[in-house]
């Protein structure tokens, strides 16, 4: 990998992973081989990197994909798994300057998502994509794998994660892989990546930024400026809290809670531009919304001072 991108990959953490809530473990694991990437520390003869990564849906796998190829700034390449393997297609992710700038960058990360879908024939798999030659994109660009970086996702382990600690699941979860798919398969390996299940700290955390985006962009597209008090995050997701959660379905609930509130205060959308909202709890379970400068202007004529704010304590 060029040499220039050193230094971001030295920032992988503090610049690049901080969308990736609660996967502390698995982001000191890539973050150990992108550096080593980076600095040209890998076999010319083989893939400079190639990794299994295992956990539930939805937990930053595909995320962590992303972002790696946002760190080597390359294209990044999704294998279509109903290929057939003499000829098998990729398909490109994103933005299509840069895949059209393959000639300048020789080098992409190539996901595989799902591996076990092709579990039958798993070593043939890697013989095609890793060992015979190069890989042809929709385009007809020739993709070689000794010049990427290859991610392959599962959700096999999903319940062995689950059920244990974490620091103790790493050899489970190898043994598991071994039996499913074989030990060549598995040797073949730089690294299998455990992704663990979203803890509480982490749901609420994954909530709070969610809510704070839509903020952003209603803000940027209406001109309406949204607040919210201590209560609500919790209010949107603890129903959820102690069960197993992806973050596409933390996302979900926080959007669906927010709307029902919104319909549910202003029905015909009469929030004028410049508008500023609340978010409150209006009664237990409840999310309620107020405009602060309109309760403080009936607060005024009425001397009911107390609402406000509806959180205020007085």
């Amino acid at each position: 990998m060029a040499a220039p991108i050193h230094k971001k990959a030295l920032n992988f953490i503090s610049q690049e992973t901080s969308p990736l809530i609660g996967q502390c473990e698995a982001i000191a694991v890539v973050e150990h081989y992108i550096q080593r990437i980076a600095a040209g520390y890998f076999d010319r003869d083989q893939a400079p990197g190639i990794f299994l990564f295992s956990g539930s849906p939805g937990v930053g796998k595909v995320s962590m994909t992303k972002i790696i190829a946002r760190v080597f700034d390359c294209p990044l390449y999704r294998f279509a798994m109903s290929s057939q393997l003499n000829s098998p297609k990729l398909i490109p992710f994103g933005d299509s300057q840069k895949q059209l700038s393959l000639e300048k960058n020789p080098y992409s990360v190539i996901l595989l998502p799902e591996i076990e879908k092709a579990q039958k024939n798993a070593n043939e798999l890697f013989s095609e994509l890793f060992e015979q030659g190069p890989l042809i994109d929709t385009w007809g660009n020739e993709i070689f794998a000794k010049r990427s970086i290859v991610i392959m996702t599962t959700n096999l382990c999903a319940r062995i994660i689950q059920q244990q600690q974490r620091g103790s699941i790493n050899d489970k979860v190898r043994a598991f892989s071994i039996l499913y798919f074989s030990q060549g398969f598995v040797d073949r390996l730089h690294a299998i990546v455990v992704f663990y299940p979203l803890d509480s700290t982490s749901i609420l955390e994954i909530a709070e930024k969610y809510l704070e985006k839509m903020a952003m962009d209603i803000e940027k597209s209406k001109q309406i400026k949204i607040t919210w008090d201590d209560r609500v995050i919790p209010l949107l997701v603890n129903q959820h809290i102690g069960k197993t959660m992806s973050a596409r379905v933390v996302q979900k609930n926080v959007r669906e809670g927010f709307y029902k509130a919104l319909v549910t205060r202003f029905p015909d959308g009469e929030l004028e531009k410049g508008s500023c909202i609340q978010l409150y709890e209006e009664r237990e379970g409840v999310i309620g919304i107020t405009k602060p400068l309109q309760a403080l202007k009936d607060a005024l004529e009425t001397e009911n001072y107390s609402s406000c704010f509806p959180t205020a304590k007085l």
